[in-house]
């Protein structure tokens, strides 16, 4: 029963989606997190140098990398899950569902109440980027679905991908209509369009009940690496010595967990294989055309891993 749950997560094509969004976001976090480690250590001599080499234009070209990848986090994260919906749907349509997702998160965001659109692009939206691209990209796809226009144009310059754009815009339309109409609701309801505010008026509730339980901490910084953000959080090497031994800590418990999980991805992956295996021989003896690299779900990602393998 338990492993039936854990497939039908790993085929759930949403879960799936917001995955592949994240893998697909991972060069663009990578490039500003590496910016905001470089401008960032905290070291007095190095930093004095960086603010003076080029008169400080180093320091200001690490800072605009940062601002264009980790300040617009949001807009990565929203383009990349929902061009991955697109794609592992199958759907012709898969180029426009980011540009869908796009507007539709555009008009669910903004407000009277920004400065700028850069604002809903930054860390604080990410759970609303994520739910709009999900929702838009379910809604956009069914609605491409349920809408297919009969009229095609055959006139100079009307090909397949005219004619594609021409039988989506009705949805399109619709899509972006109904979220700015659930603006309006959620603005109605908790004065806001973005879900973590949601979660942080919660969050204040707890804290008000328990207002009378006290909890000591120190805070790190995130933007500056392990065991130098503890000494500098603590002004004591023994800061660093408590950071090790939670990394320490923490790769002990996870270890089993990892096992664990490469041992199910290897029982997965050969029965995969196996699968594979039977599929290619029933082509090769009903003689059908296999086009095993552009086949949905798992079948389709186990050939292009092949694929890539033996390139």
């Amino acid at each position: 029963m338990l492993k039936r749950n854990f497939e039908n997560v790993e085929d759930n094509k949403i879960l799936y989606s917001i995955k592949q969004g994240m893998i697909l976001a991972i060069p663009a976090i990578m490039t500003g997190s590496t910016a905001l480690v470089i401008l960032n250590l905290p070291i007095k001599a190095y930093q004095e140098y960086l603010s003076s080499l080029f008169n400080g234009e180093i320091a200001n070209l690490l800072n605009f990398i940062n601002d264009s990848t980790l300040g617009i986090i949001s807009l990565i994260i929203l383009l990349t899950i929902s061009y991955s919906y697109g794609k592992i749907y199958g759907s012709k349509y898969t180029v426009l569902v980011p540009i869908v997702a796009m507007c539709s998160f555009l008009v669910f965001s903004s407000g009277n109440e920004l400065n700028s659109y850069i604002e809903i692009f930054k860390t604080k939206w990410l759970f609303t980027a994520i739910i709009v691209a999900m929702t838009s990209s379910v809604l956009f796809i069914k609605l491409t679905e349920s809408f297919v226009t009969s009229v095609k144009f055959h006139t100079e310059g009307a090909d397949a991908d005219f004619n594609m754009v021409v039988s989506a815009i009705v949805p399109f339309i619709i899509v972006v209509f109904l979220f700015s109409i659930f603006r309006v609701i959620m603005i109605s309801l908790i004065g806001s369009s973005n879900f973590q505010d949601i979660f942080l008026n919660y969050y204040k509730l707890c804290g008000y009940v328990c207002r009378d339980c006290t909890m000591y901490s120190f805070c790190c910084r995130m933007d500056i690496t392990i065991f130098l953000s503890g000494y500098m959080a603590t002004d004591l090497l023994r800061g660093s010595l408590l950071q090790l031994f939670n990394l320490c800590m923490g790769v002990m418990i996870y270890i089993p967990f990892i096992k664990m999980s490469q041992n199910r991805y290897t029982y997965i992956f050969n029965n995969n294989i196996e699968n594979l295996t039977n599929l290619v021989k029933r082509y090769e003896l009903t003689g059908e055309q296999s086009n095993l690299l552009n086949h949905n779900g798992k079948i389709g990602s186990i050939s292009k891993i092949l694929a890539s393998n033996n390139c």
